[in-house]
């Protein structure tokens, strides 16, 4: 019986009128948004929009122009600037060159003319083909001798995509995606001149060292 007289009360505290004035003051919120031209498709979402406090939003293609460029390589132990015409002086260096050309065989074909990159593409793909063909290096030659026989394309779930290339037989895949997460699947890392096996200690330090370059900290 109080089970019953609990429900009860709850049912006969709700007026029958509550879901319609939700729905007016919902639609009032809409039209005060779509006079300052801001379109809502459901309305629940108006309530949620009236107790945001902070928004966070993607600067590219409103306040810069979308263009994204290489700037700085740092591989084998070493660091190379790229800005400002500078590749030219360290696309000689065979460290670097090998990084580029791993950088292009995991891209994605963007379209081009007379090796000028189109920049509707892919903003990273892009970048890379642009600071590669920067340092002389042909995308065609490179897949003309590693010929692709398959794409891993991008997603949420896997967080980076793969491109797999037959060289010398076998299959191998250039795989992009953010360090930590190559990091963590990979078990060794070519430092200098020689292959080093990888554990925690020399993720979390690699790792370090790639949110300096972030930051341009030198």
């Amino acid at each position: 019986m109080p089970c019953r007289s609990g429900i009860a009360l709850a049912v006969a505290a709700v007026p029958e009128a509550l879901p319609a004035v939700v729905t007016i003051a919902l639609a009032s919120g809409l039209r005060r948004m779509a006079r300052r031209r801001a379109l809502v498709r459901r309305l629940p979402a108006v309530e949620t929009l009236g107790s945001t406090t902070v928004v966070c939003t993607d600067k590219t293609r409103t306040l810069t122009s979308g263009e994204m460029s290489v700037v700085r390589v740092w591989t084998a132990g070493d660091e190379f600037e790229l800005e400002q015409g500078e590749i030219a002086n360290a696309s000689g260096d065979a460290r670097l060159r090998h990084a580029l050309e791993v950088a292009v065989l995991a891209t994605r074909p963007q379209a081009h003319s007379r090796d000028v990159w189109a920049s509707d593409g892919d903003p990273v793909d892009v970048a890379v083909l642009r600071a590669a063909a920067r340092a002389g290096i042909d995308r065609a030659a490179i897949i003309g001798k590693r010929p692709p026989v398959g794409l891993l394309p991008f997603s949420s779930e896997r967080k980076l995509m793969a491109s797999f290339h037959r060289d010398d037989g076998t299959i191998v895949a250039y795989a992009k995606s953010a360090p930590r997460q190559l990091l963590a699947l990979s078990d060794c890392v070519w430092l200098r001149d020689a292959e080093r096996p990888l554990d925690e200690s020399s993720r979390a330090e690699l790792l370090k060292i790639n949110e300096k370059l972030a930051l341009g900290d030198n």
